[in-house]
C-alpha cells in the first residue's frame, strides 16, 4: 500500500497585512475628524444678564466681545460670517492671528499697570480678570483664536459668558 502524498498548504500573508493596515489607517483618519468635529460643536453656557460692556479703569477687569458680521443669527449661519473681537470699543479681525488685539492689550496692560490698576504675579501671570462675551451660537474655533492670543500675553483669569439667543 503506498502512501498518500501530503500536500502542504501556504497562505500568503502579504495581503493579509495590506488589508489590516489600510484599515487602520482608515480608522485613524476617520477617528480623528470626529474628535475635532465633536470639539468645534461644544455650547457655551447661557447667562441671561449677559450685555455689552465697554472696560473701564474702575470696573478694573478687561471685557472682550466676540461680534458676529450678521445681527441675525440665520444669516450668520446660512452665510458663514466672521466675527470680529471688540475690546475697549476697538473692533479688531479674528483672521490676523490676534496681532491687533495682543497689540491693543498689551498697551492696556501698560496703562493698568502705570495707574496701579494691574500688577504681575509672582508666577508671571496679570491679576486683572478677563471677561470673555460671547454668542451663544459662535463656534468654539473662534472663540480658542481669542483664548490663544489671551494666554500668550500670561492672562489667566478668564471669565466666560454667552448671551442668550434672542428669539422673535
Amino acid at each position: 500500500m503506498k502512501k498518500p502524498e501530503s500536500h502542504s498548504i501556504a497562505v500568503d500573508m502579504v495581503p493579509l497585512i495590506d488589508i489590516i493596515s489600510l484599515l487602520l489607517m482608515f480608522l485613524i483618519i476617520v477617528g480623528d475628524t470626529t474628535a475635532n468635529s465633536n470639539i468645534a460643536s461644544l455650547k457655551l453656557p447661557v447667562v441671561s444678564q449677559a450685555t455689552q460692556d465697554s472696560m473701564s479703569f474702575s470696573n478694573n477687569r478687561i471685557v472682550i466681545q466676540l461680534k458676529p458680521e450678521f445681527s441675525d443669527e440665520q444669516e450668520q449661519r446660512v452665510k458663514n460670517g466672521r466675527y470680529s473681537v471688540v475690546f475697549n470699543a476697538a473692533s479688531h479681525s479674528n483672521n490676523d492671528d490676534g496681532k491687533a488685539l495682543k497689540d491693543h492689550l498689551e498697551k492696556y496692560l501698560d496703562d493698568a499697570s502705570a495707574h496701579g490698576m494691574a500688577g504681575k504675579k509672582s508666577d508671571g501671570t496679570w491679576d486683572i480678570p478677563v471677561k470673555l462675551r460671547i454668542p451663544a451660537l459662535c463656534p468654539m474655533v473662534e472663540a480658542e483664536k481669542v483664548l490663544y492670543t489671551i494666554a500668550s500675553l500670561n492672562l489667566t483669569d478668564i471669565q466666560y459668558a454667552a448671551a442668550a439667543s434672542e428669539k422673535k
